[in-house]
């Protein structure tokens, strides 16, 4: 084999890699975001050791939106 054929070969599969893995950065990126969008409104939910239903439902919604992340993989 010659080394620009080699060189070749090498490059596409660094490519499939690279989509592959850009995938799962964006997966990962997108759980944390929202998981710390849940930890901050929980927090804020119960800082003042009484939790409201507006408060709840605002939390409620943040775990949806990151049990939404997993549904569509």
């Amino acid at each position: 084999m010659d080394l620009i054929l080699i060189a070749e070969i090498m490059t596409v599969a660094f490519g499939i890699g690279s989509i592959y893995l850009g995938n799962k950065l964006i997966l990962a990126k997108n759980v944390l975001k929202e998981l710390g969008e849940l930890i901050t409104t929980t927090y804020k939910t119960i800082e003042d050791n009484k939790i409201e239903k507006k408060e709840l439902e605002l939390v409620m919604k943040e775990l949806t939106d990151l049990i939404k992340i997993f549904k569509v993989k």
